[in-house]
């Protein structure tokens, strides 16, 4: 909610103009719609005029929307919704202005579906006398949870004509129906009267502006309350508010400053902890304070104190003080006399503001602490003359405010956002305090400075923060940030070191970040130009703006937790010694126990799981964990035996095959056997938790085959196999999926190999036999070498290729994959080979690597075997093959390699067990095609060459192993 824009006239003494700005926290793009409302009229639906306007943003991811121009003129408040990118332009087209029936609509159907987005909005102008000009900044109202008192909101910090300032609350109705507001103001230090001030009725979307004093823009009836007066207020609805408190000068002497402030929802966590990150005490003219008040409305005072630290975290010393109950207390720096003594020339620093159990409050024994919220101002109100510090006349006082950080929004949040920054834009520059506040780790992490795209423009390092410590960084000093700059910022922590034994252990425990940031975004004076313009250029004023940044990154740090229990036989209740617990063993007595680090993710899960040989294992799935120990007892049933049944028979026939092997295999045992008559055997085994069993058969004159199973405790698996007779020998020459498809190249092998006596496929269509079983040898001929430019996809293997090759090689198949040279690949050549070759779960070394590269890199001559005659794949390293003039052999040309997969350094089987083949990569593919080399075949048959013999030989290892 953004209860408070102001592009109206609003003190009758010229234009104000507001600026909100969106940030796009989330992990991914997506679209904000900003709804705009009118001025307050006190109507309540269907009477109400609703929406007045509304604006959509397409926003990228860390990208920024500035809304400048696209502020209706009459807009007195507004809602910000995150859609999500796929529902945006739906969103935007169907964004209804026209009632407040058909807003509630499009909340229904669209709002809250994108990302986590952050807000601020800053508001500038002249005065209620039109003298000087003034802004503040504010960061938009989420909706809370609301919970406990729910829709009670506080304000700690309201004033009606005290030091010339006067508060103006501006109440937003964020909820979805009309609601009265009470507002009960009490002045501080008086614990048991009250005022009141009442509004009827407030229509959804819409916010009046009210105060304990008069109130020039709205002029409400304000109860009797005489100036000066300093106190809180506590406003009460039956809808969720958004609040923003302004103190700005209405009556008596012109301060000349705005400090602007978020009203406090009574929220689920009821803090009694709150962190002021950015505070000064005469340094440099600026000062500081700090307003606490007491959120509960029936107890007795509650005793607070205010803790002081340097930005080295070094605790100075604190102060404390009774708050009334729905009362409030002002720690007003400047008055605080140990702060001057101990830094007479300023002080910059921090505080940690706490509520305390106490004991004996005045006649009433022990008290506990209560829930408070704090707020802070911080004021430039004094002035260097060239000779000492005197104090700012009206118009030279800069000041700005911002709500502490409670302790819930510190812990583990990791990132911070800060939607509006500036170096030299419009009189302004950013500073920004960053604050560890953990007691137990240090911290260090980096600004992102970005623009609206959500581009990186700069980088700022922040080293690391002890615990406690503050650093301030002003973009007035990075040359890299350009001047007139304005955008928005992250604070990332990107490192932690723990640095505390918490549980006194012995071990450094992990504890949560805490860190926050606070923007200050500070200005100077205007110069009036001279001559004098018309209209008249208002001079002076508040240019300063602060405001606290908005945590988005919430990351649960990691702790420790102990899972333990006992394991016991469910039918004996014995223990059950040496059970797996996760991979920790039981004792004699059935105990187990192991630590765990957690990242304390309320979504986090555990699965406990408990297994031993001759049990049925169990398993418990922990979830809500948040680091506390759990115990897990298991009662485990006894399992001895599973039972396999095989059959085994002929594909073709359908008949029995006797005598063939068979052999069964799981985690714990393995058996073999022969079939019987009919074809079958059984087997029993160990009971095994993993449930897998792993079952072969082979026969004489039969293609093997295998498979697996699930086989539970004492169920029977049962599984056939039909093998395939095996022929005496088949060769296939396949050209397809992109390879060498001239046609002709391998007329001279394939007659070759027909001549001694191998029946022969050649051809580019891919057998349509789905086992690949009738073949012993298949030479992929140039594989994937793009050769159709307008398919290129066609020269990939399909999986059911890759797994027919897959089941060729496991039945003992030979793959020999034929590709060219280094020099004459075409693209892609290599990569399409590798993969074929990872496919088939042979994996290079290294899978980035080129085919080619490969084979390159891993040949050395000392590799070389020069004795090609006896050349046997089984045992061979690699081998050179004949090119050129008789008799020269070719060290280390890719392009004339031929290597054997299964014993090439560098490229390994997955496991050797699964494969009965092996796969040969011959680097030229005109190898079996020189007819000088090959031979030829004349009316006689095939004729070997004279020379070399070696060739025939290892054409022979290829084909005839």
């Amino acid at each position: 909610e953004l209860p408070r824009l102001d592009r109206d006239d609003v003190f009758g003494t010229g234009d104000w103009d507001t600026r909100i700005q969106v940030q796009n926290v989330g992990a991914t793009a997506g679209g904000a719609v900003v709804f705009f409302w009118p001025e307050y009229d006190g109507t309540c639906p269907s009477n109400d005029p609703g929406p007045n306007g509304h604006a959509c943003m397409q926003l990228p991811y860390n990208g920024v929307w500035t809304l400048h121009n696209q502020i209706e003129d009459d807009a007195y408040s507004a809602i910000v919704y995150s859609v999500s990118s796929a529902l945006f332009q739906d969103a935007c087209d169907d964004a209804s202005t026209s009632s407040t029936a058909g807003w509630k609509a499009w909340v229904a159907d669209y709002a809250w579906t994108g990302p986590e987005l952050a807000v601020t909005v800053d508001r500038w102008g002249p005065d209620a006398f039109g003298e000087f000009s003034i802004s503040s900044s504010y960061t938009g109202v989420a909706d809370p949870d609301m919970v406990g008192e729910a829709f009670k909101y506080y304000a700690p910090y309201v004033m009606h004509g005290y030091n010339d300032l006067d508060t103006t609350i501006t109440i937003q109705n964020s909820g979805e129906w009309c609601t009265s507001i009470w507002i009960y103001y009490k002045e501080e230090g008086n614990c048991e009267f009250m005022k009141a001030q009442h509004i009827e009725a407030i229509a959804p979307g819409q916010a009046i502006r009210i105060g304990p004093g008069p109130d020039a823009d709205v002029g409400f009836p304000t109860p009797e309350i005489d100036a000066p007066w300093l106190g809180s207020a506590y406003i009460s609805a039956n809808e969720p508010l958004g609040i923003i408190v302004d103190q700005l000068s209405l009556t008596g002497g012109n301060v000349g400053t705005l400090l602007s402030m978020r009203g406090m929802p009574y929220d689920q966590y009821e803090e009694d902890t709150w962190y002021a990150d950015l505070l000064y005490r005469e340094w440099s003219g600026w000062t500081t304070s700090i307003q606490v008040q007491n959120l509960t409305q029936w107890s007795l005072p509650t005793f607070v104190t205010v803790e002081f630290f340097d930005q080295s975290g070094d605790s100075i010393f604190y102060v404390g003080e009774w708050v009334c109950r729905n009362g409030a207390t002002t720690f007003y720096l400047p008055a605080i006399i140990d702060l001057g003594v101990n830094y007479p020339f300023g002080y910059i620093g921090a505080a940690e503001i706490q509520s305390h159990d106490q004991i004996d409050y005045p006649g009433q024994g022990h008290e506990e602490g209560e829930p408070i919220f704090a707020v802070v101002d911080i004021k430039k109100t004094k002035m260097w003359n060239g000779a000492a510090w005197v104090h700012t006349i009206a118009g030279e006082t800069q000041g700005g405010a911002y709500n502490a950080h409670p302790e819930h929004q510190k812990v583990n949040r990791w990132g911070w956002a800060m939607p509006h920054i500036a170096k030299e834009q419009q009189g302004m520059t950013s500073r920004i305090a960053i604050r560890n506040n953990a007691n137990c780790n240090k911290i260090k992490g980096e600004i992102w400075i970005k623009d609206e795209t959500g581009t990186i423009v700069a980088t700022i390092a922040v080293p690391w923060l002890h615990p406690k410590h503050m650093k301030l960084v002003d973009l007035g000093y990075f040359g890299q940030i350009a001047r007139g700059f304005v955008g928005a910022a992250e604070f990332w922590v990107t490192d932690v070191e723990q640095l505390c034994d918490d549980d006194w252990d012995g071990e450094t425990d992990i504890l949560p970040v805490m860190p926050s940031v606070v923007v200050l975004n500070y200005g100077w004076e205007i110069e009036l130009p001279d001559p004098p313009q018309d209209p008249p250029v208002i001079g002076g004023g508040d240019l300063t703006r602060v405001y606290e940044a908005i945590p988005f990154n919430y990351a649960y740090s990691p702790c420790v937790f102990t899972v333990s229990g006992t394991v016991i036989d469910v039918l004996t209740t014995d223990p059950i010694e040496d059970v797996d617990v996760n991979g920790y063993l039981t004792d004699s007595t059935g105990y187990y126990e192991f630590d765990v680090v957690s990242d304390m993710d309320p979504a986090a899960t555990l699965l406990v799981e408990a297994s031993k040989t001759g049990y049925v294992g169990d398993s418990v799935l922990l979830d809500d964990l948040y680091c506390e120990d759990q115990v897990v007892n298991f009662e485990l049933l006894g399992c001895d035996t599973i039972y396999v049944e095989v059959y085994v028979e002929d594909k073709e026939t359908g008949l029995p095959i006797a005598g063939a092997d068979v052999w069964v295999d799981n985690a714990v045992g393995w058996d073999a056997a022969t079939t019987d008559a009919n074809g079958f055997w059984g087997f029993e085994l160990p009971f095994t938790n993993d449930f897998t069993t792993w079952v072969g058969a082979y026969a004489d004159g039969y293609n093997g085959a295998w498979d697996s199973m699930f086989i539970p405790c004492g169920d029977i698996g049962i599984i056939s196999f039909q093998l395939h007779q095996t022929p005496k020998s088949k060769i296939l020459l396949y050209y397809g999926n992109g390879g060498d498809d001239d046609g002709t190249g391998y007329n001279s092998a394939a007659a070759l190999f027909e001549n001694l006596g191998h029946l022969v496929d050649y051809t580019d269509n891919w057998p349509t036999d789905p086992d690949l079983e009738e073949y012993k040898v298949i030479f992929l001929l140039g594989p994937g070498n793009g050769s159709d430019p307008q398919d290129p996809a066609s020269d990939y293997f399909t999986p059911g290729q890759i797994a027919q090759l897959d089941l060729f090689l496991r039945n003992g198949g030979r793959l020999v994959v034929m590709t060219d040279g280094p020099g004459d690949l075409v693209p892609d050549t290599e990569n399409l080979l590798l993969g074929a070759l990872n496919d088939l779960q042979l994996a290079f070394v290294d899978p980035t690597a080129d085919i080619a590269d490969a084979l390159a890199n891993v040949i050395t001559a000392d590799q070389l075997t020069v004795g090609v005659a006896t050349l046997d794949f089984d045992t061979a390293v690699e081998v050179g093959v004949f090119s050129g003039d008789p008799g020269d052999l070719v060290a280390l040309p890719t392009g004339e390699v031929i290597v054997a997969a299964d014993t090439m350094p560098g490229i390994t089987r997955l496991s050797a067990d699964d494969f009965a083949g092996d796969v040969v990569a011959i680097g030229d593919m005109n190898w079996m095609d020189d007819a000088s080399f090959m031979g030829e075949i004349t009316e006689d048959g095939y004729v070997w060459p004279d020379w070399p013999a070696d060739n025939e030989n290892l054409l022979l290892n290829i084909i005839g192993f």
